[in-house]
C-alpha cells in the first residue's frame, strides 16, 4: 500500500515537472501582446487625468477646511464636517496622498513626452 502511495506521488511529481518544463516560449511576446492597446500611455492622457485629480482634491478640500473655517459655508449635519477649528489629520494625509500619487503621472508624462521625437518645420 505505501509503495502504491509513493509511486503515485512520484508520478505526479513527474508529470507536474514535464508540465511546467514544456512551457511554450516560441512567440511568446507576440501572443501575448494585444494589438488593440498602446504600448505606452500618452502623455497627454496622463497629464489630463492628473490635473483633474489634483484640481478636485484642491477644491474638495477647500470647501471642508477653508470654507468651514471662515463660515462661508456652514452646514447642518454635524457627523463628517470641521466644527471648533478641529481638523483631523486624515484631512491633510488625503491631500498628501493625493499630490504624490499625481506626482507619479506627472513625472510619467513628462518622461514620455522626452521620449517623443516631433519633427521640426522647416523654415
Amino acid at each position: 500500500m505505501k509503495k502504491m502511495k509513493h509511486l503515485k506521488i512520484k508520478l505526479l511529481a513527474i508529470l507536474t515537472s514535464c508540465i511546467l518544463l514544456a512551457s511554450c516560449t516560441k512567440d511568446f511576446k507576440e501572443v501575448n501582446t494585444n494589438p488593440n492597446t498602446l504600448p505606452e500611455t500618452k502623455p497627454e492622457l496622463l497629464l489630463e487625468s492628473a490635473i483633474y485629480s489634483v484640481r478636485n482634491a484642491n477644491q474638495t478640500r477647500e470647501h471642508r477646511l477653508v470654507h468651514e473655517m471662515m463660515q462661508v459655508h456652514v452646514t447642518v449635519v454635524n457627523s463628517d464636517e470641521i466644527h471648533r477649528y478641529i481638523i483631523r489629520p486624515s484631512e491633510s494625509d488625503y491631500m498628501w496622498n493625493n499630490w504624490y500619487l499625481q506626482l507619479t503621472n506627472f513625472k510619467d508624462a513628462y518622461e514620455s513626452a522626452k521620449k517623443l521625437t516631433l519633427p521640426r518645420l522647416k523654415e
